[in-house]
């Protein structure tokens, strides 16, 4: 009798034949594994219900938000406490910077192996983290009072909740590279072994698979929420009415037209969304999918800067000649 292992076959009672040529070892195809699973079973009851709970709890402090500021039951205060704008900005700052040093960390806690792929993903990976923080850090108001938390009970509730959303993006993000370079740790040590047919790629020894496809539909999608999160968060602090106003430009007697620069970069923002989105069903391969992660989010960082010199800086420039021209007249008049 035969019995079948992971990479092969042997003969039952210890007769197996090491000698046997590595082209004898079936390759395992994960990916006929992962489509013969179900898509939910029972075991997942657990992680459903505590998701369920999540949801419901949003919705009931949305609920009690609104019921307690429609001015109907008295003062606010005997109902809600309120947030110590200053405070909340802050810890949610060093919360954000916890879970983006989660993603340097899953870069640096795996095996080094001498393959250039291997260095690609761990550079690449390390700026990408970098720039993300630029995104976020950089899209906060200076002060309190341009910051979301301040404006309104509306866009404190929605600038909270994207930074759970960012929050667990974030950590799903840093995960898919630790898979990818286990898989490159895996397949170097069966390079070297000389078992070169087995592809299953696994984060330990007693993890379960994860195929490439499953891998890279994991690290586009984490990726995009990670990079609309930051986009709506900007959104909060400004307000929806005034994000669209600046995609038209008022002239004194023209009326209105169309801010082509600004359409043109919100065009833009939306084609690298949709193709960061989707960049898992068109590759797998672990070097591109970083490398295409880098350069979108490189390019999100340009268009900061593109907005800066055609949205806000001409609003800078006017806040400090608004707030330098008293000065200046209280000098001269002494």
């Amino acid at each position: 009798d035969e019995v079948e292992g992971y990479g092969g076959r042997g003969l039952a009672g210890g007769e197996a034949n090491s000698s046997a040529p590595s082209s004898s070892y079936q390759k395992y195809d994960s990916s006929e594994a992962a489509a013969a699973e179900p898509l939910w079973k029972l075991s997942d009851l657990p992680l459903t219900l505590m998701a369920c709970g999540y949801l419901l709890q949003i919705l009931l402090t949305v609920f009690h938000k609104t019921m307690i500021t429609n001015g109907k039951h008295g003062d606010i205060r005997d109902r809600y406490v309120p947030n110590n704008v200053d405070y909340v900005i802050h810890r949610y700052g060093e919360w954000i910077l916890l879970m983006i040093g989660e993603g340097i960390l899953s870069l640096l806690i795996v095996e080094t192996v001498e393959v250039r792929e291997y260095y690609t993903i761990g550079a690449l990976g390390v700026l990408t983290v970098i720039f993300i923080q630029i995104l976020k850090f950089e899209s906060e108001p200076a002060h309190a009072e341009g910051h979301a938390i301040w404006r309104s009970l509306l866009s404190d509730m929605c600038y909270s909740y994207l930074i759970q959303v960012l929050s667990m993006g974030l950590i799903v993000f840093g995960v898919t590279y630790k898979v990818f370079l286990k898989g490159i740790v895996k397949d170097d040590a069966k390079y070297e072994s000389g078992d070169k047919t087995s592809a299953g790629r696994m984060l330990g020894d007693a993890s379960p698979e994860i195929s490439d496809q499953t891998s890279a539909y994991v690290f586009s999608v984490s990726l995009a929420v990670v990079l609309l999160s930051l986009e709506l968060m900007c959104l909060t602090h400004s307000g929806l009415k005034q994000a669209f106003g600046h995609l038209v430009k008022r002239e004194e007697g023209a009326g209105t037209s169309p801010h082509w620069p600004v359409v043109i970069i919100a065009l833009f923002k939306v084609g690298l969304f949709s193709f960061q989105l989707t960049l898992g069903l068109w590759t797998t391969d672990q070097g591109v999918l970083t490398i295409c992660g880098f350069c979108v989010v490189l390019a999100m960082s340009v268009t900061r800067v593109l907005s800066f010199f055609f949205i806000h800086k001409k609003d800078m420039i006017q806040s400090i000649v608004t707030n330098l021209l008293p000065r200046v007249s209280s000098v001269s008049s002494t």
